[in-house]
């Protein structure tokens, strides 16, 4: 099965990324509580950019109607991504190393219980 980024230059490393942007942060702003604070309240402001766009997706908003695209909140939610990872290198830990463990984590209850995500346990 091709890709539909096949033959694109690739994506630039997002944890990478994400480890250089919290060290610039760190390097203006200092790498103290308060600063990792805003580093998490930044995912929090970018969820709800995310859903402001489902919002504007869906027309629930009667006064402005449909104002955003699926692509829109696609784009939101790639930002809650890239500034949870931001968040975790601000944190101190290697985002890559988090999210790998994220992904093993759910690997094994795909494969321990293919069943549980789509009936979870009551």
């Amino acid at each position: 099965m091709s890709s539909p980024h096949q033959g694109a230059e690739p994506a630039h490393d997002a944890t990478v990324v994400a480890a250089r942007v919290a060290a610039s942060l760190a390097q203006a702003n200092g790498a103290g509580l308060d600063q990792q604070s805003m580093l998490v309240l930044k995912v929090c402001e970018e969820a709800g950019e995310a859903a402001a766009a489902w919002i504007g997706v869906r027309g629930q908003n009667p006064r402005k109607g449909v104002t955003h695209t699926h692509d829109d909140v696609a784009g939101e939610l790639a930002d809650v991504a890239l500034a949870a990872l931001v968040a975790i290198a601000g944190i101190g830990l290697d985002p890559g190393r988090v999210l790998d463990d994220c992904v093993a984590k759910v690997t094994k209850r795909l494969i321990d219980r293919p069943d549980a995500l789509i009936h979870p346990p009551a």
